[in-house]
């Protein structure tokens, strides 16, 4: 999860120049499939879980971040 935020930071102008420009469409596109992949593997890693209680907690976030992504231009 520390690395979906970083990468949202990036999107909001937040990495610095030496991460590039946040407005150049090349780098939001690498960014947002870098979120989406580590959603995928996040994902896999709740799935591999036990129990609904220990699922509950991290899939509400996940779902969130997956819907911050779907809004983000």
């Amino acid at each position: 999860m520390n690395v979906i935020v970083e990468h949202f930071g990036f999107l909001s102008g937040a990495g610095g120049p030496e991460k590039g420009d946040p407005d150049d469409p090349r780098n939001r596109d690498k960014w947002k499939k870098d979120i989406a992949r580590h959603i995928r593997e996040a994902q896999k890693y709740i799935d591999r879980l036990k129990g609904d209680r220990n699922k509950d907690g991290p899939q509400r976030a996940l779902d969130e971040v997956t819907r911050r992504l779907g809004e983000t231009p």
